[in-house]
């Protein structure tokens, strides 16, 4: 039996016809420096269990791009997940988010 949660709109899990789902996230790019890799960092809420405050929880993921130029730092991104290019090289990036005027 699947246990299946609910995912806040900006990310979650993707259903496609036939395949597994994918997972997608949103986060901000806080590095560009190497060649074919972004540094990103996703934040999500958490309800702490005692106290019922929501806590921010932050994560870093390094996501493989083809061109690094186009991206970035401070810029939106989404990303998901795909198959490992490297040992800690595990996402791709989506599209990059537009910003609202």
């Amino acid at each position: 039996m699947q246990n299946k949660m609910k995912f806040p709109a900006k990310g979650g899990q993707v259903a496609i016809s036939g395949k597994k789902t994918e997972q997608i996230k949103i986060g901000k790019i806080i590095s560009n420096k190497m060649r074919r890799t972004l540094i990103v960092e996703v934040k999500r809420l958490k309800l702490h269990p005692l106290y019922k405050k929501q806590i921010i929880l932050t994560k870093k993921y390094h996501v493989h791009c083809q061109d690094v130029k186009k991206y970035h730092t401070g810029k939106e991104i989404s990303i998901k997940q795909c198959r490992p290019y490297a040992k800690t090289v595990n996402w791709e990036v989506v599209d990059i988010k537009k910003e609202k005027l």
